[in-house]
């Protein structure tokens, strides 16, 4: 047997194979007892205490201590402090009891004990677990694929089925209740879920799941699903659904909804919701609250509802031409058969086509970013934001204060009403047109990295920096307007070696200055 003594610093400490003493003393330490029926004294400090092998007990000290027990039968006393179990059982085929029912008094089926614990963190395996700890305070409980039953206490819980029949009582505090299913037509489990008292979450993922699904939780007292799970006093729900044609309806619990590949029909209620309809063609309608909405594929009807919506349209790897139209808030359309309302906000990519979008003037917040094609935006909302990327592209913003930027290739911009910033990422990127550009209220935005590591970062480029002509004068100009002709230069080194490169087109005789150019 061996005695082994730690400092009053921080220690790491190994057994040997036999019956090892081991004191941590004082200090934060890591003691591994190896094989052996060791006993182990953390002491005073945050300690992490590991058994290993062989049937050890484990005297964690007065504080907060993590305590590791995966073999032998162990016996452990947390102490004072806010004390951590954690056992690691998930190549387990046999069935795990654990009950802690008194902090004074818990114990598992394979022999070992445990008190004055208030953490637990736990993985299983493939048997039927009965897992009833509600004395820990908080608990992270991982089932493996039996058909487990799950009782925490209230505290603040993540807890999560696999495979099997599955019941779980939450009980109070505010927990994560989260069923993954590897299979569905391996053996999906046939859950039950209790979130008891609190701001509970269950998240349901299906996305291997190839047959129809419905989930209904109209009523907080009974969600079903068509699998023959059952939930219930569930404040946050969220689902994951796979190729199947899935109907969902959630409208006693905030929702986060991935409706998967399938023809989908996903309604939600009051709560703010998030929606993202994925391939097929699928319906959506959030009702109230403030929800966000996503599509990426398929011919879609999304309704916003009641209040403040946004929805994104996602068209990135579209190919073809898209005319998207969005004059009416009760009436949006795409070309390719989608139809959206009740949206208040509206953020869209598109992909190479030469797309024409019209958005009117109902819409809050508006983020368009248009792909490589030709494309034509024109807006009449409020402060927008339009990105052209590549093509010659034209964008139309005829109110509010909008950030216009055409990306690479010649575009034309016009800001209409309102004070307006035209952006301009690389010098090289074409010749813009800047149809409406007032000295009073608008603005143009250079990135400093594709410009000049001279410029300032955050501030508008200096009196030095700046000249009214057709080329630069001294070594310190770097954007030279040429007032007769519009045209606006950027040079790298002023009047050296390197030419001049015009990247704006502004109306002529304008009052332009320094102050008119800023710098990100």
């Amino acid at each position: 047997m061996a005695v082994i003594n730690g400092t009053t610093g921080n220690d790491t400490l190994n057994g040997t194979n036999q019956n090892d003493i081991i004191n941590g003393l004082s200090g934060d330490d890591q003691i591994y007892g190896f094989d052996g029926d060791d006993r182990i004294f953390g002491g005073s400090g945050f300690d992490i205490l590991n058994g290993d092998a062989g049937n050890n007990t484990v005297f964690a000290g007065g504080s907060g201590d993590l305590i590791i027990i995966d073999n032998g039968k162990d016996t452990v006393f947390g102490g004072a402090g806010d004390d951590t179990l954690q056992s690691n059982q998930s190549s387990a085929t046999t069935d795990i009891d654990i009950l802690y029912t008194n902090s004074n008094f818990g114990t598992i089926s394979d022999g070992s004990r445990f008190s004055q614990i208030e953490s637990l963190i736990l993985n299983t395996g493939s048997g039927n677990d009965n897992i009833n700890v509600p004395a820990i305070e908080r608990a992270e409980i991982y089932a493996g694929e039996g058909n487990d039953t799950i009782k925490s206490g209230f505290g603040d819980d993540i807890l999560r089925g696999a495979g099997g029949n599955d019941f779980i009582d939450a009980g109070g505090g505010n927990d994560l209740i989260d069923f993954v299913e590897k299979s569905y037509e391996a053996g999906t489990g046939i859950d039950t879920v209790i979130g008891g008292s609190g701001d509970d979450s269950l998240y349901f993922e299906r996305s291997d799941v190839d047959t129809n699904l419905t989930v209904n939780y109209s009523n907080i007292n009974n969600g079903t699903v068509s699998d023959g799970s059952r939930f219930r006093e569930i404040e946050n729900f969220g689902f994951s659904g796979g190729s199947g044609n899935d109907n969902i309806l959630i409208t006693a619990a905030s929702a986060i909804i991935i409706g998967g590949a399938g023809l989908d029909t996903i309604v939600s209620g009051a709560y703010n919701d998030v929606v993202r309809s994925e391939t097929g063609n699928d319906f959506v309608d959030v009702g109230g609250g403030d929800d966000f909405v996503e599509n990426n594929g398929g011919i879609d009807t999304l309704i916003g509802g009641s209040g403040n919506d946004a929805l994104r349209l996602v068209y990135e790897s579209a190919t073809e031409d898209l005319i998207i139209n969005y004059t009416d808030i009760n009436n949006g359309t795409v070309s390719d058969g989608s139809r959206f309302k009740g949206f208040e906000s509206i953020f869209l990519n598109t992909g190479s086509g030469n797309d024409e979008i019209t958005i009117g003037s109902n819409i809050e917040i508006l983020d368009l970013y248009s792909g490589a094609g030709d494309d034509r935006l024109t807006t009449a909302s409020g402060n927008e934001y339009l990105y052209g990327q590549d093509g010659a592209d034209i964008l139309n913003s005829n109110g509010g204060n909008d950030t216009l930027s055409g990306g690479a290739g010649s575009d034309t911009l016009t800001g209409g009403d309102g004070r307006d910033t035209f952006r301009f990422d690389n010098p090289t990127d074409g010749v813009d047109q800047i149809v409406d550009f007032n000295v009073n209220d608008d603005l143009i935005e250079i990135l400093d990295f594709n410009f000049d590591s001279e410029l300032v970062e955050g501030n508008t480029i200096s009196v030095e920096q700046f000249v009214i002509g057709s080329s630069a004068i001294d070594s310190s100009d770097r954007f030279i307007y040429d007032d007769l002709l519009g045209k606006l230069f950027f040079d790298v080194d002023g009047n050296g070696s390197t030419a001049q490169v015009q990247f704006a087109t502004l109306d002529s005789g304008l009052a332009l200055t320094n102050a008119n150019i800023f710098v990100l």
